[in-house]
């Protein structure tokens, strides 16, 4: 008797949690910020934020500079939105806050003939954030240079530009770089290609030596001009309807989620290591080890 009645209460439970699972978001895990080794901080920190005059760049502008970062400057393609945006900035935090420089990412000696006007324009650069991308399957080579490519070309001079030791360099990419995205397998080689680069480079044994910080952060879908019209640009009929459903159950954040994640990263993120921002929650990346996860089929002699 004991044992049928421990087996009812048993299953009862079990419905009752089940329910509750459905009628409650799950929690996210509770941290501690006081445990947390601070890396650095954005008061009185001069940023480049690559893409700037996107939604996203643009969000995290503004984070940075509400939390007493001393100067911002947007590096982006389109002139007229960058005035827009400096002038808005500048309209917002105060004169001469906020500056802009045109630049094509994946035009190498453009970008780095920029960055080193940067350096000029701020004396000192103190962190350098990477926000620029775009999402066309049906023009893949694109995504290829600008994400990836466009990518390597602004790390390529970072030792240059940015203070050493201390500097710190954030790639933000999608979550396609780091989960399989059967609608768009270009975009997600693009984004695992900045994941990989960012582990490798970001390195204990890099990073000692260089004195930079490296990092990456992935992002759910976000609403910005990045997402927009996307299921209308992928290569077949098939993947059109499955980023459809992905867009639609997606858990969408805003610009601005991002553009705090930002500063949590350059607070808190080991040199090497991979975030997430989703649905407006932040979370730090644990890859697993590749010897824990193999099994083998075969030897050869």
């Amino acid at each position: 008797m004991f044992l049928i009645s421990r087996s009812r209460i048993l299953k009862s439970d079990l419905l009752h949690l089940i329910q509750r699972r459905q009628v409650h978001a799950p929690q996210c895990p509770k941290t501690d910020s006081d445990r947390k080794k601070q890396y650095g901080k954005p008061d009185c920190s001069k940023a480049v934020i690559v893409g700037g005059t996107g939604k996203i760049g643009l969000a995290t502008a503004n984070q940075l500079l509400c939390n007493n970062a001393k100067q911002v400057l947007l590096i982006d393609t389109d002139i007229c939105k960058g005035k827009d945006a400096v002038d808005s900035l500048n309209c917002t935090f105060g004169k001469g806050k906020a500056i802009f420089m045109k630049a094509d990412v994946t035009n190498k000696m453009e970008i780095h003939d920029a960055l080193r006007a940067a350096r000029g324009e701020l004396k000192t650069i103190d962190m350098v954030i990477n926000t620029f991308g775009v999402w066309n399957e049906r023009k893949w080579e694109d995504q290829v240079n600008v994400n990836f490519i466009g990518t390597l070309n602004v790390c390529e001079i970072i030792r240059d530009i940015v203070v050493r030791p201390g500097g710190f360099v954030l790639n933000v990419c999608g979550l396609p770089g780091i989960e399989v995205f059967s609608p768009s397998p270009v975009l997600a080689g693009s984004f695992l290609g900045v994941v990989g680069y960012t582990q490798s480079v970001g390195h204990e044994r890099n990073s000692t030596v260089s004195g930079i910080r490296t990092a990456a952060l992935c992002c759910g879908i976000t609403k910005s001009n990045f997402s927009k019209g996307v299921e209308n640009k992928v290569c077949c009929s098939q993947m059109g309807s499955d980023l459809k459903k992905y867009m639609e159950d997606a858990c969408w954040q805003k610009p601005d989620e991002v553009g705090k994640a930002v500063v949590e990263t350059l607070k808190y993120a080991p040199s090497g290591s991979i975030w997430v921002v989703e649905g407006s929650r932040l979370f730090s990346l644990r890859l697993p080890d590749l010897n824990c996860f193999r099994k083998l089929e075969n030897q050869f002699i």
